[in-house]
């Protein structure tokens, strides 16, 4: 009967442990991105213009450890949050999206028989539709892009450290 008793109160002061993350609030439109320990982040510091990636390893209420590095939150200029495959996304969506345009256009002027006298529909819902189709993967091509720029903490963006 002890070990169920004391299994029992392990869960309990494993449970009352919050985990901490950070918040990053935009103070114009209210939008909120939580990063927890273990994420890719991206981020700069006062004073310096390059951006470094690197795993968002410990957080503690002044400081965050990044890498093998730990930085004052007072010293960062830039946080967010950084996916892999961004730089591959950010390039070959807009391609693809372009090339989609493309197709779709050159296809609208193709005439199979240019020497027939039937009318027919020309397939002007179809261009329509691909025109679109190639506009919205370029579309998310951007916001591949804006999503994980980091965010600037100097101008409208608040970290904060919160129990999760």
């Amino acid at each position: 009967m002890k070990y169920p008793l004391a299994l029992t109160l392990m869960l309990i002061a494993f449970a009352s442990t919050a985990q901490k993350a950070v918040k990053l609030s935009q103070s114009k439109s209210g939008n909120t991105i939580i990063l927890k320990e273990g994420k890719r982040v991206v981020y700069s510091l006062t004073g310096s213009t390059t951006k470094k990636v690197g795993i968002l390893n410990s957080i503690n209420a002044s400081s965050l450890v990044i890498g093998d590095e730990e930085f004052q939150i007072s010293n960062i200029a830039k946080f967010g949050r950084r996916s892999r495959g961004n730089s591959f996304w950010s390039i070959a969506l807009p391609i693809l999206g372009v090339g989609v345009i493309g197709s779709t256009i050159q296809n609208a002027n193709y005439d199979p028989c240019p020497s027939c006298t039937q009318v027919e529909s020309s397939g002007s819902g179809n261009t329509a539709l691909g025109v679109g189709l190639g506009l919205g993967i370029i579309g998310v091509g951007i916001i591949t892009v804006v999503r994980n720029q980091p965010k600037d903490l100097e101008n409208g963006w608040t970290l904060e450290v919160i129990n999760k």
